[in-house]
């Protein structure tokens, strides 16, 4: 046991009692765990005689609520929209949010996420995940504390997300060019390691299927979600002829990209090609681009909502919020006159 004249921190009841710090955090601001846990905690509280801080900081800290959002990448057009969804309804439920970029990299984030919880005593966390693999995730998640994933999920039981119906959207981007003839349909890939990613390449692969269209190796262009990339790939296809009448790209911002590499070639959208993408950012009526919208504002709302409800006891995980993608029709994609229809 530790001299009293030493403080006692959260790290020594975790050693002691064998759990998280996060934990041992839950259960001194009275917030949901385990009763097997909440009676280890309370149990090395009354052993090492531990005291809560009793500063003016932890103070203002304490009397206010804070949930946490984990965003991929800030720059992402896609997320202002998401971010206002949540905040809106965060601030009517008396909830202050924390904004936090992961830059691509959840394992650097753990750490952050970890004293967002031990310190400034975060209830939540709104979560878009990078890599399946996911130590820490699993860790909250067995100790019950609320998180809810967004857009990207991993496989795991007993999770919360929010996300949209990527294979369906994707299959009627597909349907949608088909449809109007189109029968060499280049695909933006994006990362393969988000699960939207892997969704839409299967509704792609499935509306290319009923219509019984190979699947061409040659016509799978990765593009990483990223402008740079989806143009270089488009601008290598037509380098090197493999013939196309029309591109669905995975997101808007790759459709972005692909449509600046048909400008350097002089290919015209959409007399030459036809385009599609997927979000339907606010930018993307400046090229008059058709796309599948993505919901993100009532994404957003409904983490929210989500997340307040698992941290106040109301909801207990496993819930699954899967909304409508809807087509929007703008000018950058044209019906195939049959003598193309190769």
């Amino acid at each position: 046991m530790k001299k009293n004249r030493e403080r006692i921190t959260l790290e020594d009841l975790a050693k002691c009692t064998g759990v998280s710090v996060s934990s041992v955090s839950r259960v001194i601001n009275n917030q949901s765990v385990s009763s097997e846990i909440r009676d280890k905690v309370e149990a090395a509280i009354s052993e090492l005689r531990y005291k809560k801080p009793n500063s003016f900081l932890s103070h203002a800290i304490g009397s206010q609520k804070f949930i946490a959002i984990f965003v991929l990448d800030i720059l992402n057009p896609f997320y202002p929209a998401l971010i206002k969804g949540i905040e809106d309804i965060a601030s009517v439920q008396g909830y202050n949010i924390i904004l936090c970029d992961t830059r691509n990299d959840d394992e650097s984030q753990h750490k952050r996420m970890e004293a967002l919880i031990n310190y400034y005593s975060v209830k939540g966390i709104i979560y878009i995940p990078l890599a399946e693999e996911n130590p820490f995730i699993d860790r909250l998640l067995q100790e019950e504390f609320p998180i809810v994933f967004v857009d990207n999920i991993i496989n795991r039981e007993n999770t919360c997300y929010v996300t949209s119906a990527n294979i369906k959207g994707a299959y009627q981007a597909v349907k949608y060019l088909i449809s109007l003839g189109h029968r060499r349909i280049v695909y933006l890939a994006g990362d393969q390691k988000f699960s939207t990613e892997r969704e839409r390449f299967e509704g792609y692969k499935m509306a290319l299927n009923e219509a019984n269209i190979a699947v061409e190796e040659e016509l799978i262009i990765p593009g990483d979600y990223n402008l740079k990339k989806a143009y270089h790939g488009i601008n290598e296809i037509i380098k090197k002829k493999i013939p196309f009448t029309a591109i669905f790209a995975a997101n808007d911002i790759m459709a972005f990209g692909a449509k600046q590499a048909l400008d350097k070639q002089n290919l015209k959208v959409p007399e030459d090609v036809s385009l599609i993408g997927f979000d339907d950012l606010e930018i993307s009526s400046t090229i008059l681009l058709t796309t599948f919208a993505q919901p993100a504002y009532e994404m957003g709302k409904n983490a929210a909502l989500l997340l307040i409800d698992l941290i106040h006891g109301r909801l207990k995980p496993p819930k699954h919020i899967v909304l409508q993608p809807t087509i929007v029709i703008r000018d950058s994609c044209k019906k195939l006159e049959k003598d193309r229809g190769g």
